[in-house]
């Protein structure tokens, strides 16, 4: 949920330094806008991860991307009070994913370390730093107790495009702050098309109903995991294609479940840009361009471009779409529609009512299409 956290126990205290950085914590002088926290309690891995994750909006155990940093690291250890009772810390490194491939829990790319001789051993999965004395690194178990450093970046990332040019290059489930009024969590691509995308709709299966949901579902989004089936919120996405003057769309669709397709696996996708929906009050209109490029289009004026300029509607609110929109001979759910409905329908029911393009549905130009799968993401040009 949106709003300010409750932070408990150990929790650090949120107020902005002359530094840059919050009390507690101290400037880096390698890497800009990024802040470090030496723990001197002990904590298992697991938990030291925990505490940096609750302490602050981007915090993680801290990643390591050179030299420098490492020295950096070390000096800031040792001029921190009481931390002569600390010999090892837990720093973000680990094979967890994958025996003897180690990577950072930030998802920052893996360019350097300054392993201990004889380290790593792959028989352990968590990496902890001499930081204090050597400042050489090595592997221990994750349920091994010891003393941490923490990170966190100043300005606090507000999608993943921001996330990506701190260098983050994982999937995955990451926090945004894209208005300065609360973080949220969002599923993160750093993989397809350059990365950086922020995913707001995604389709995989039939375990979540989308086209029975109400308007205020809509407003504040569902998911059944960020990484399943999710819509990620009406408001949110007017904050995410509304921060930036220009938002690129990209939508990806897997499959037909039609039994009269002639190609089940076939694969479309498309992209456009100057995406942005209205706030509440505007009915979450839907503007875009109207080129583009991908495949899911064939004619200009289908797809989703059918819906360019009109209000969202759901069942319980329908701004000048057709109730047929969402009869149950249609079931198309949440969208952009008007009198003649649209020709995409990407929250429809998943299993559709008839094979004639109702339900979860996609029309090309040339062909009506069941996916089996989609994904929607925006992100910041």
């Amino acid at each position: 949920m949106r709003g300010l956290s409750i932070i408990l126990s150990l929790s650090l205290v949120v107020k902005i330094s002359s530094q840059g950085c919050p009390d507690g914590w101290r400037l880096s002088y390698v890497v800009p806008n990024k802040c470090y926290h030496v723990g001197v309690h002990r904590r298992i891995w697991f938990e030291a991860e925990s505490f940096c994750k609750n302490a602050q909006p981007s915090g993680h155990l801290i990643s390591i991307s050179s030299a420098f940093e490492n020295g950096n690291v070390g000096a800031v250890v040792i001029s921190t009070a009481s931390v002569l009772g600390c010999d090892r810390f837990w720093i973000g490194g680990n094979d967890l994913d994958q025996s003897g491939v180690y990577a950072w829990v930030d998802g920052r790319p893996w360019v350097y370390a300054k392993w201990d001789s004889g380290q790593p051993d792959l028989a352990q999965q968590c990496a902890e730093s001499q930081a204090r004395t050597t400042g050489l690194w090595g592997t221990e178990p994750c349920e091994n107790e010891n003393c941490f450093i923490c990170e966190m970046y100043t300005v606090p990332p507000t999608d993943c495009k921001d996330w990506f040019s701190h260098g983050s290059r994982t999937d995955g489930i990451y926090s945004i702050n894209p208005d300065g009024w609360g973080s949220f969590d969002v599923f993160c691509d750093m993989t397809t098309d350059g990365g950086g995308w922020t995913v707001f709709q995604r389709r995989i299966d039939d375990s979540l109903s989308f086209y029975n949901k109400s308007w205020n579902d809509y407003k504040v989004g569902f998911n059944n995991g960020l990484e399943k089936n999710l819509w990620l919120g009406n408001d949110n996405i007017h904050i995410l294609t509304t921060k930036n003057s220009n938002v690129e769309l990209r939508i990806d669709l897997w499959g037909n479940q039609n039994p009269f397709s002639s190609d089940p696996n076939e694969y479309l996708w498309e992209k456009r840009a100057n995406f942005f929906i209205d706030d509440e009050a505007h009915f979450y209109t839907l503007h875009l361009s109207t080129s583009y490029t991908g495949n899911a289009t064939t004619s200009p004026g289908y797809g989703i471009s059918y819906s360019n300029g009109l209000p969202f509607s759901t069942v319980d609110a329908i701004n000048g779409a057709s109730s047929n929109c969402f009869s149950t001979e249609s079931q198309l759910g949440g969208w952009w529609f008007n009198i003649a409905c649209a020709s995409a329908a990407l929250n429809g029911k998943y299993v559709p009512p008839s094979w004639n393009g109702n339900g979860f549905s996609w029309y090309t130009g040339a062909a009506r299409i069941n996916p089996k799968q989609s994904r929607m993401m925006l992100r910041s040009l």
